[in-house]
């Protein structure tokens, strides 16, 4: 018996180019100084819930919750802004901030999370939009100086109005399926 096709899944906001391309500018520089495992432009959003390894056969019925569960959420306008790192003393991972419409992303995220029931893999929800990460498990000081010198970093405000469904397929984050958020402000 053939064992069944899996997929490894998330759901996640995509940056708009014109973000990519900002962020894009400020990390340039330290991507020819620093030698980390840096991710791909293309490749940066913000992870709202991860799924792992998911049986291909289930994707039309995600995409289906994801819809449903998106029908009922407004566009969240956010922004980047500062730098840090995860991995106190050593940093494994370095990232920028996100502020904004903060309270609606989360409820978004909350609601998805409770959707597909999946356990939480910190506890609470920390947006943030990787850039790095250390080639070695023990961390990178190059990481830390990086954030030091995005510390100032800006993007200005940018509205999100859908959520995708991505699959990691040979290292690329390949889209599945766009879920419109609701148009226009739901009632409370």
């Amino acid at each position: 018996m053939e064992a069944p096709s899996t997929r490894r899944l998330f759901i996640a906001l995509d940056l708009p180019a014109a973000e990519k391309a900002r962020v894009q500018a400020a990390v340039g520089p330290l991507r020819e100084r620093l030698a980390v495992k840096w991710v791909r432009d293309e490749s940066w959003h913000l992870t709202l819930v991860f799924l792992g390894d998911t049986a291909a056969e289930r994707v039309p019925e995600l995409s289906a919750l994801l819809d449903r569960v998106c029908a009922s959420h407004p566009p969240v306008s956010l922004a980047l802004r500062g730098a840090g790192t995860f991995g106190g003393g050593k940093p494994r991972v370095l990232w920028l901030g996100v502020e904004g419409d903060l309270a609606p992303a989360r409820a978004l995220q909350a609601e998805l999370q409770a959707a597909l029931r999946v356990k939480p893999e910190h506890d609470g929800w920390t947006p943030h939009l990787t850039l790095a990460r250390a080639k070695s498990f023990r961390g990178d000081p190059a990481l830390a100086e990086a954030a030091r010198a995005l510390n100032g970093f800006s993007s200005g405000a940018f509205a999100l109005p859908a959520v995708t469904l991505f699959e990691t397929r040979g290292g690329r984050y390949v889209p599945l399926h766009l879920a419109p958020l609701a148009q226009r402000p739901v009632p409370v």
